[in-house]
């Protein structure tokens, strides 16, 4: 038997297979009402719940010898989803002695919300280099209150009370630039170990470093594509540490904005980058009203 979730994002990625055969399965979820954003729960979450379910599947092929490390997870978001009942049907694309692909579908109601593809593969030739410095900062401890998130944050939203998050790279809002650089400490406020589900949550946690850029328009910025790439496991020491996190949108180019990240250990080590495709939406009294309450 299994041990009961400690952590609020184990909690709310509970899982429940309801059908299994060669070729894939399907899961019952239901989406928590603490991740919320703007509309619907945030992404990441999202990425964490899809990640979870491909993790079990691939855990229950008989293929597969040991647990392969996450390589890639890459996402599709189609249609907001909203709290409550949801399945995920994944399929087993490519099952080998060293690799894995593994897709799955999350629907609600009808409605397909979002696509989601892994790469689980082994180790292969002794190749490793990682050219992502980690910038220089101030230490957590060393940031003053007023640059901690909080629920008198402009980018304040539901789904931020499960972090720890203050601001040291780029400019801190409402304060703007002319470069679309954000970044700072990140942790779960629960201190949950970071793993590749936790990751997958914490690569979408950060608002868009698109509103750090001096820009004339006022506009909210919902995911349209996120690719994380998993390079290594944090070490022992950094596992419930704060980690540092890197966003900056170079381009941007009718309405949709790219924006790359990266997100390192506390001592430094490179644990993951992302990749992700954007596109601008008016903030306008719409858009505010769906806001949820603080």
């Amino acid at each position: 038997m299994s041990a009961e979730p400690r952590y609020q994002l184990d909690l709310d990625t509970q899982i429940s297979c309801v059908s299994r055969d060669d070729k894939g399965a399907r899961y019952d979820v239901e989406i928590s009402d603490h991740w919320r954003v703007i509309v619907g729960p945030n992404g990441g979450y999202l990425a964490a719940l899809l990640l979870k379910v491909m993790r079990d599947q691939l855990a229950h092929d008989p293929r597969v010898e040991g647990k392969k490390p996450t390589r890639s997870l890459t996402l599709q978001y189609l249609n907001p989803s909203k709290p409550g009942p949801a399945t995920i049907s994944v399929r087993n694309e490519k099952v080998s002695k060293r690799l894995a692909v593994i897709t799955a579908r999350l629907e609600q109601a009808g409605v397909l919300i979002t696509l989601a593809t892994a790469h689980f593969g082994d180790a292969r030739m002794a190749v490793n280099f990682k050219d992502h410095p980690m910038p220089m900062c101030d230490k957590p401890s060393a940031v003053a209150p007023e640059r901690w998130m909080s629920h008198a944050h402009p980018w304040y939203v539901a789904f931020r009370d499960q972090f720890e998050q203050c601001t040291t790279i780029g400019s801190f809002p409402p304060s703007q630039s002319e470069r679309a650089l954000s970044g700072g400490w990140m942790r779960f406020r629960d201190l949950r170990p970071l793993d590749d589900i936790g990751l997958a949550a914490i690569s979408d946690a950060w608002y868009p470093s698109l509103v750090t850029k001096r820009l004339d328009a006022s506009f909210h910025c919902p995911t349209l594509e996120h690719t994380v790439y998993f390079h290594s496991a944090p070490p022992v020491e950094d596992l419930d540490q704060f980690c540092l996190v890197q966003f900056e949108a170079k381009a941007s180019t009718d309405g949709f904005v790219e924006e790359t990240g990266c997100i390192w250990s506390a001592s430094g080590q490179v644990l993951a980058t992302t990749h992700q495709l954007a596109a601008l939406t008016e903030w306008n009294d719409e858009s505010r009203a769906r806001r949820p309450a603080r």
